[in-house]
């Protein structure tokens, strides 16, 4: 009975250590260097790693820098990545016309954004736009809720009526959010710089 229990001791342990060997080799064959990232010369303020040459990027952390709705689906261990196209255009209201707008002097404005989206491959609940002065505060936000499903929909705001109280460059950001308690993903994005008098 002792050398039964003994055995089977043996067995257990050398399949302990047998697995234990293959887990660091698993682990060694996964560790990979830290690398830091940037886009566009900016810091993203997460850290990539390189494995084997190549470098792996954590997907829900560069949502805004890939400009892409990302999902995880721990269910089926996928991630899902949708980019439409999303197109922004600004007009200026003068009067009763509309005219381009870009470039601005400080000063106040009103003006509206023009979204064109197209090649949506998911759901969304709702979608926004900010307006985002130099200093990375939201200075308006419109929003509006999708009550029908399409893959392509065109969305002008009301009109936004903006004090560009200081030089530098202002970012008119476009979001989606798939779930009306979901995050919002920058989906697009373009710039107005302010100017001088």
């Amino acid at each position: 009975m002792k050398l039964k229990k003994l055995l089977i001791s043996g067995i257990v342990l050398s399949f302990i250590g047998t697995a234990t060997v293959f887990a660091d080799d698993a682990l060694e064959t996964f560790t990979g260097k830290r690398l830091g990232f940037f886009v566009d010369g900016t810091d993203a303020g997460v850290s990539a790693v390189n494995i084997d040459g190549t470098a792996m990027l954590p997907m829900n952390a560069n949502r805004d820098y890939l400009q892409a709705i990302v999902n995880m689906d721990p269910t089926y261990n996928t991630v899902h990545v949708y980019k439409p196209n999303v197109h922004l255009s600004l007009f200026e209201v003068v009067k009763d016309s509309m005219r381009p707008f870009g470039n601005v002097s400080v000063g106040k404005y009103d003006f509206v954004v023009f979204a064109q989206v197209d090649s949506l491959k998911t759901s969304i609940h709702s979608f926004k736009v900010d307006i985002v002065d130099p200093n990375g505060k939201v200075v308006e936000t419109k929003s509006k809720e999708l009550t029908e499903q399409k893959d392509n929909f065109w969305y002008t705001t009301p009109t936004i009526r903006l004090d560009f109280k200081q030089t530098g460059k202002y970012m008119v950001k476009f979001y989606m959010q798939q779930t009306k308690d979901g995050p919002y993903s920058l989906v697009s994005q373009k710039a107005i710089m302010s100017m001088g008098e």
